[in-house]
């Protein structure tokens, strides 16, 4: 997997340096990553990681869509290790909850 849009908050903010190479065997086949988003002309949504590198709109494994206050992991988080999973896990929360009380204001 991928990071495709590196300029995201999601990709950085609080936690940096996320990394999504190095995918574990938990499941015997590791090279199924689950389902795949492609956005569709004229999405807002956008995919922050995804299976090809050079892609922004097809192959997606993590999609940021309602205006930041929804993420969509299509892999299991047992495709990471825990000290891996669980930075981007505290970015997902802090980004879509700041995004959330943003929007109420």
């Amino acid at each position: 997997m991928w990071p495709v849009n590196f300029d995201h908050p999601i990709m950085r903010v609080p936690n940096i340096n996320l990394t999504f190479t190095d995918v574990n065997s938990f499941w015997p086949y590791y090279t199924d990553l689950g389902d795949l988003v492609m956005l569709v002309p004229g999405s807002s949504a956008k995919i922050l990681v995804a299976q090809k590198s050079d892609t922004t709109t097809t192959h997606g494994t993590v999609t940021a869509c309602v205006n930041d206050r929804l993420v969509i992991q299509t892999f299991s988080s047992h495709q990471l290790y825990y000290d891996e999973i669980e930075p981007l896990w505290e970015n997902y929360i802090y980004n879509t909850l700041k995004m959330r009380l943003e929007s109420q204001r």
